[in-house]
């Protein structure tokens, strides 16, 4: 049985969830990105690596085993989701089992912060005394970069209005990059009816016609827009992608 080389990410779903949750409370939702994070984690298993050219080493040692993760080890994601694991489970915080990248911390039976992992990008919900208090925190294990409040997420722009407690998740400019990386920007939006038949039409087409058209580049990018902010597409994108 081999390794474990991923870490554990939030799902996009559980991201606006959450968002909501904390917009409804009138709570501050703070970014922080944490620096080199793959430095971070303790290998649990014996590594060897041959030692960088122009090391100094005792006789002739040309390898050595390796304690620290390094950046292009596989196991280096998921040493330091487990890193940093730790670290906010002694902060008390709580994984949601359905999605190992939500956080919540109670107290007296209720939920009073939530926090979000996106590899190295976290996400703070909660009143500015405790989401200042946890990056305090986690600041004197990691480098932490405070972003302030969220504006911009995995490619999706966060509008927070926290007077009238709404939120807006838009990708337009995500769209916009679209439309140019597929030579669409001169394209005309027409609001087609779909047929009554399941059936899908097969036409056939050449070997040219193909390589021109990344088609599964492009189902792959509107899925993420399914995903991100709009939902409303989700059953055309399940069509074409058939």
């Amino acid at each position: 049985m081999g390794s474990i080389s991923i870490a554990l990410v939030v799902r996009f779903d559980t991201i606006r969830a959450a968002v909501y949750y904390a917009v409804q409370r009138g709570w501050m939702i703070l970014q922080y990105d944490v620096k080199t994070v793959f430095l971070h984690g303790t290998l649990s298993e014996v590594v060897f690596m041959e030692l960088p050219q122009g090391s100094a080493a005792p006789g002739n040692t040309k390898i050595c085993r390796l304690i620290k993760s390094l950046y292009g080890l596989k196991q280096a994601p998921h040493m330091w989701n487990k890193t940093l694991h730790r670290h906010l489970v002694a902060l008390g915080f709580v994984r949601l089992e359905s999605d190992h990248g939500l956080y919540g911390l109670h107290e007296q039976g209720e939920i009073v912060m939530l926090l979000t992992v996106y590899v190295d990008d976290l996400l703070l919900m909660g009143t500015s005394q405790r989401c200042e208090a946890v990056a305090t925190q986690l600041a004197t294990s990691f480098e932490l970069v405070a972003l302030g409040p969220v504006k911009y997420l995995l490619g999706v722009e966060v509008v927070v209005d926290r007077e009238l407690r709404t939120v807006f998740f838009s990708q337009a400019a995500y769209i916009e990059e679209l439309l140019r990386r597929f030579h669409m920007k001169d394209c005309r939006g027409v609001a087609t009816p779909e047929g009554g038949t399941s059936d899908i039409e097969q036409e056939r087409v050449d070997a040219t016609q193909i390589d021109t058209l990344p088609y599964r580049e492009i189902i792959g990018a509107l899925q993420y827009l399914v995903s991100g902010s709009r939902p409303d597409i989700a059953h055309v994108v399940r069509r074409l992608g058939q």
